[in-house]
Formats: C-alpha cells, sequence, structure tokens
C-alpha cells in the first residue's frame, strides 16, 4: 500500500500563500519549488522518522522537515502523514506552527 499524504487546511493554505507569493517574482522557481516539497511530503510519508520531534515546541506528536528554509510540520499515521503547517524559517516558527 503507498504511503498517504494528507494536508491539513491550513498547510493547504500555506503551500498556495508560498506559491502566489513566489510565482508573482518568479513563477519557474515557484514551480520548483512547490515540487520540491510535495517530493519531500511523499518521502515524509515513506519514511515519517526523517524529521525530527517538535517537543522542543511543546508539541510532542507533531515532527518538523526543512526543505530551502521552508518547515514541513506534520503527523505521521497508520497509513502516511498529515501535513499540519509549511511555514519559512524566517517567520516566527514557534508561533505560526501554533496557529
Amino acid at each position: 500500500m503507498a504511503a498517504c499524504v494528507v494536508l491539513a487546511p491550513r498547510a493547504r493554505a500555506d503551500l498556495f500563500a508560498i506559491d502566489s507569493y513566489l510565482a508573482e517574482r518568479n513563477p519557474l522557481a515557484a514551480e520548483r519549488l512547490i515540487n520540491r516539497l510535495l517530493h519531500a511530503m511523499q518521502t515524509l510519508a515513506r519514511m515519517p522518522g526523517m524529521g525530527r520531534s517538535c517537543a522542543d515546541l511543546a508539541l510532542p506528536s507533531v515532527r518538523r522537515f526543512v526543505v530551502e528554509q521552508h518547515h514541513i510540520f506534520y503527523t505521521p499515521s497508520a497509513s502516511g502523514i498529515q501535513v499540519v503547517r509549511v511555514i519559512h524559517g524566517r517567520r516566527d516558527v514557534p508561533t505560526e506552527v501554533r496557529q
């Protein structure tokens, strides 16, 4: 059975915002980045232990994996992962991940 990636509504909105922001400046770069993020999510779904624990953020069930300054926050599940947020590292990550 293939590993499944489920995007929470907030994560889907994060990806849309990242794509929109970057596409205004460089559409090709936006496409490449979104593809890299989605590829990383597929890899994480197959190997959810790759990311590190977010216990330091008081989110012990959440894990984090960084792709080009973008933090992918996810929870492992029996069938893959659920992505809860995707946040650029220049933002206030500890505050943003809790919203």
